[in-house]
């Protein structure tokens, strides 16, 4: 099985700008420069068609040819001004400011953490075991002190846990290794404590627990070389003192603010939502996250004059309505149930998280970090993507299939066939980024995609099916079918960006389709229309794309490109931002190169 997939693990990422002395512009067009390393991130972990290590160079240019498209479609987005509607300005507004957390995070937090020779060794024993324990929680220290006084006496642990009410959620011990737990101490009294050890009373965070140590092993990552156990132990001590920080910093930077919630505001969204939640087959164990569809509902469902309105009470500029709606787009916000109450709860909880989201942003901005490289270059980066994106759906939704087209394309046809490639693809269909991200990882180990497609996909069609689509014409599915057509079956390419989530697909049939025109006009003309609406707008996609290459000036430094050191990582990327919250590491390159064909001069 060969996969054109972007994963074996997850790969969290920072920014991915980094300041180089010297020229390393690859590709300039007008205004717009990519560096090389923007070419060789986004090469790298983009699936491709071409086999890589068979025809690197095809594969190179392609990709080259589909970001100068962007690039170009970003132009002409400006130049229609595009980046002056709501949607664009607020979604614009919502990634930078995460840009402006994360850049903080590294200012205020990763700065200030230093780990020690001495701290990796202290924490590589404590790796070395997985200890089973079970535990009886009390309220104080003199309640656990009396049951100790019981075991001591004679009382059987066991037996004393069997009246509790913790004993409900211990059917099984609980498993403890390093980094269990943010308490160091109470972590240590475990780890080092001996087989069918009974533990006195113990401090933990939420009051005091007695402990009994049911199995002690060894841990099975300890036999790792050297070099990975040491990187484990690293990220726990980092995780931990990184909490720490945080805490002391949030507590300085909000301590004290009077921070109220517009009831009103809240009201609105949480009706707005609860509707459109309400019609939707949500899974508690899946649970459902937000589409851009859905946002753009919520959106347009609330008056200009709402959107503004304040969300929460910050005192100057408070984060408007709108500031909200994307902020728990862009946190994949999960809801588990459509129950009004609980979708209330869900929202309560979010607005929490935002009133800090917005005050790290605040604070990134009163420290100067908005004119920061890593901010601008992130930003524009995903400006231009947006721009592009935009530019080109407004494009096409110009295109208008005319009823005399309809009927000289039929005449032409009649009596002959069409002649379309059929797939059949499986699908498995998520909004949210870990999932997508575990599947791929299981995947790559020799999973059964059917098997995943069952448990996680979130296209209900065919869940019951495996994720199997069934035959359909590659041309009248957007993007999926575009990729599907490329595919050879038993490949796997993803993930796929749509407008519902992210896609990964599997090829498993692949056939040259006929369908006669030999039933009437009326019978097949909603088929043609769709057929006919996605050839033109291929086709005016790539002769506008062509008439824009030949208004820019255009640099390539195909040399440089040839010569990069590209190893194809293979690996979903998700970044993880300071503070808390993740989003798609890089913006998603659709594969859009064959204009390149139709050039009057070559690029380069």
């Amino acid at each position: 099985m060969r996969f054109l997939i972007l994963l074996l693990f997850p790969l969290f990422l920072t920014s991915l700008y980094s300041q180089n002395s010297g020229d390393n512009t690859v590709l300039k067009i007008g205004k717009i420069t990519v560096t090389e390393e923007e070419f060789l991130n986004r090469y790298q972990l983009s699936p491709h068609f071409s086999d890589n290590e068979l025809n690197p160079d095809s594969a190179r240019m392609s990709f080259l040819y589909s970001l100068a498209a962007e690039k170009l479609w970003a132009l002409e987005g400006e130049k229609l001004m595009a980046d002056t509607s709501g949607i664009f300005i607020n979604s614009m507004n919502s990634l930078k400011k995460m840009f402006l957390k994360d850049e903080l995070y590294r200012e205020v937090i990763d700065k200030n953490i230093a780990i020690t020779p001495a701290e990796i060794d202290s924490g590589v024993r404590r790796f070395t075991s997985v200890v089973y324990v079970k535990m009886i929680a009390c309220r104080d220290e003199a309640e656990a002190g009396e049951i100790r006084g019981l075991i001591d006496a004679g009382a059987s642990f066991d037996s004393l846990l069997a009246l509790r009410p913790e004993a409900k959620k211990q059917t099984e011990p609980f498993e403890v290794k390093f980094g269990s737990f943010d308490d160091t101490a109470l972590e240590d009294s475990i780890l080092f404590a001996p087989d069918r050890y009974i533990s006195g009373p113990v401090k933990a965070r939420l009051g005091w627990i007695i402990f009994k140590v049911t199995e002690k092993v060894p841990n099975p990552l300890a036999v790792d070389k050297p070099e990975t156990v040491k990187s484990r132990v690293r990220n726990v001590i980092y995780e931990r003192r990184s909490l720490k920080l945080t805490d002391i910093f949030m507590s300085s930077l909000l301590g004290g603010r009077e921070i109220s919630g517009n009831e009103e505001q809240f009201r609105k969204v949480l009706k707005l939502l609860t509707g459109l939640l309400s019609v939707k087959n949500i899974s508690d164990t899946e649970g459902y996250n937000l589409t851009e569809n859905d946002l753009k509902s919520v959106y347009y469902g609330l008056s200009p004059d709402e959107l503004k309105a304040p969300f929460v009470y910050t005192g100057e500029n408070s984060p408007s309505t709108a500031d909200f709606l994307f902020y728990i787009f862009y946190q994949n916000a999960r809801f588990r149930d459509n129950r009004p109450g609980y979708i209330a709860e869900v929202l309560k909880m979010y607005s929490r998280y935002f009133i800090e989201h917005e005050a790290l942003a605040a604070e990134a901005v009163k420290r100067g970090l908005d004119l920061s490289a890593p901010v601008i270059h992130d930003t524009e980066m995903w400006k231009d993507n947006y721009l592009a994106q935009s530019a080109a759906a407004s494009f096409s939704a110009d295109v208008k299939i005319t009823d005399d087209e309809l009927k000289e394309y039929y005449e032409k046809k009649s009596g002959g066939v069409i002649s379309s490639t059929q797939v059949n693809i499986l699908e498995i269909l998520n909004t949210d980024l870990d999932v997508i991200s575990f599947v791929l990882e299981q995947l790559a180990a020799g999973a059964d995609f059917r098997e995943l497609a069952r448990e996680v996909t979130q296209r209900t069609l065919v869940k019951e099916k495996g994720g199997e689509w069934g035959w359909f014409n590659a041309d009248m599915a957007g993007d999926i079918g575009k990729i599907a057509a490329e595919l050879e079956p038993g490949q796997i390419y993803g993930p796929v960006k749509t407008s519902v989530g992210y896609s990964v697909i599997k090829l498993i049939g692949k056939r040259k389709g006929s369908d006669s025109l030999s039933h009437s006009f009326d019978q097949i003309k909603d088929y043609l229309r769709q057929q006919l609406y996605v050839k033109k707008v291929s086709d005016l996609l790539t002769e506008k794309t062509v008439k824009l290459a030949g208004e820019q000036e255009i640099f390539i430094d195909i040399e440089k490109i040839r010569s990069l050191n590209i190893t194809p990582l293979k690996v979903f990327t998700i970044r993880m931002i300071g503070f808390g919250g993740r989003m798609a590491a890089l913006p998603y390159t659709t594969p859009f190169y064959e204009w390149v064909k139709y050039l009057k001069k070559p690029l380069f």
